[in-house]
């Protein structure tokens, strides 16, 4: 069961506004070339997990009592998953609180922000302290400019909360995160990995969206969960194709809308083939 807080109108405001961000090509710079896990001497008042940063949005978004149910008839065990848009005429479906608020603008008020994205940078470049807001050292790990902020437009803080979940959930999806950051630093293939995350968390929305995950919901009765897991999958599909050494920056573009098309198809094909990679590593 499936517990929402956001009406429809403010859902459907939010989720109908997924906006794409560009990949170019920048300069290598001063990037790492090793990257380390997190040593216990990092400073704990600013290092977070995934946990600590759903927890905080749960707790700030809490559900009220008007909160809307969403849920099957288990009477109809062979009645298809409600689709997105029936959940969205009962008080905003799939895109309830915390995930359509969290779509928002990075928020300099709120600690946990800051927080998220200094961890998600020592977690890809082995730095053992927190960086500054601001500066260029942002590029390192892709994003386009000295204010990381500007790039998460379209699909918001979301974007970071689903790296999180890549980079300290579990090994094995550490490990997947790792490499494609590891594979986006290479002289032939580089691109930037944190505007490639954002528009993936772009096109797990989409498929989200389209009613296309409401089973995978339903069974694990967790959102998030699945739009976590379905990022994942749809990343290493992308880090598939660039592995193969058969794209560069430069096939960006048509890449994006390839993957696109083919996660929005086979949803379920894009978490099997993650599933059967995790296995291995």
């Amino acid at each position: 069961m499936l517990e929402l807080s956001r009406s429809y109108s403010d859902a459907a405001r939010e989720w109908d506004a997924i906006e794409t961000v560009t990949l170019t090509k920048k300069g290598n710079g001063n990037v790492p070339q090793q990257i380390q896990h997190m040593s216990e001497s990092h400073d704990g008042s600013c290092f977070v997990n995934f946990r600590d940063v759903w927890d905080h949005l749960k707790n700030k978004h809490a559900v009220s009592s008007r909160a809307v149910r969403l849920h099957r008839d288990p009477r109809a065990r062979g009645a298809q998953a409600p689709s997105y848009e029936e959940g969205r005429r009962q008080g905003g479906a799939l895109a309830g609180s915390p995930l359509a608020s969290e779509r928002g603008p990075f928020d300099d008020d709120d600690q946990m922000h800051l927080h998220t994205i200094q961890t998600l940078y020592m977690e890809l470049t082995g730095e053992e302290y927190p960086c500054p807001r601001y500066g260029s050292h942002w590029e390192n790990i892709g994003f386009q400019g000295k204010d990381p902020a500007t790039d998460l437009r379209g699909v918001g803080f979301l974007a970071l909360v689903n790296t999180m979940s890549l980079l300290t959930t579990s090994e094995q999806l550490c490990k997947l995160g790792r490499n494609v950051y590891q594979l986006s630093l290479s002289e032939s293939q580089h691109f930037p990995f944190m505007v490639l995350s954002i528009n993936v968390t772009r096109i797990a929305l989409l498929v989200l969206k389209a009613g296309k995950l409401n089973r995978e919901c339903n069974e694990k009765n967790s959102v998030i969960e699945v739009l976590n897991r379905f990022y994942a999958g749809i990343l290493y599909k992308i880090y598939s194709i660039y592995k193969s050494g058969r794209m560069t920056i430069n096939d960006a573009g048509n890449m994006m809308k390839d993957t696109e098309r083919y996660a929005m198809k086979k949803p379920q094909e894009v978490l099997a083939k993650l599933n059967a990679h995790l296995k291995v590593l």
